[in-house]
């Protein structure tokens, strides 16, 4: 049985794709993908954002807000941090710290040019998983409606989040550059 995928090196610059796939028509062989130039320098460069109307970064964090690469943006996760008053006590309850999460993720999304239907994957953390999920749902709905394509998503319960917030989210947006 040939192996599931393979990459061979035919040169420094460039490489060749193979895939099998098991129990499709037509993959009884190994086939060729479009060679990929390594070299290529018009893959345009990664960009960093710090969005200054956004929550800024704690002193002790170093991260940007987001990371820019070939039509992908990659949005480090957002405490529910009021962007107006970032050193003010965070605001009660997961519906409303939910809120001030995507208002922060809002921010940061115009700024680089995205907006949350770009996004494609969603990960949320809940602080108490089984007492909060239900309404955070309800704020999830009111940014992404069932109605549209929806994007991937994670939820996962954690024992503790920074500021002892009870959820952060973090995503990635895509859309092809122009």
């Amino acid at each position: 049985m040939p192996a599931p995928s393979r990459v061979s090196t035919p040169s420094a610059s460039s490489f060749t794709i193979q895939a099998w796939i098991p129990g499709c028509a037509g993959h009884d062989a190994v086939a060729p993908y479009e060679p990929i130039d390594l070299q290529d320098t018009r893959m345009p460069p990664k960009i960093h954002h710090v969005v200054p109307d956004a929550a800024p970064p704690p002193p002790s964090s170093l991260y940007s807000h987001a990371v820019e690469a070939n039509g992908f943006l990659y949005v480090t996760g957002q405490l529910p941090t009021d962007p107006d008053a970032p050193d003010a006590p965070l605001v009660e309850g997961v519906e409303a710290q939910a809120g001030m999460c995507f208002e922060n993720l809002r921010r940061i999304l115009a700024h680089a040019g995205y907006a949350l239907s770009d996004a494609m994957f969603v990960r949320i953390y809940l602080s108490d998983f089984e007492r909060d999920f239900a309404a955070f749902n309800g704020v999830y709905v009111r940014h992404f409606p069932q109605d549209q394509p929806l994007p991937s998503r994670t939820t996962v319960g954690v024992s503790a989040l920074g500021r002892k917030a009870l959820v952060e989210i973090d995503m990635v947006c895509f859309k092809a550059n122009d």
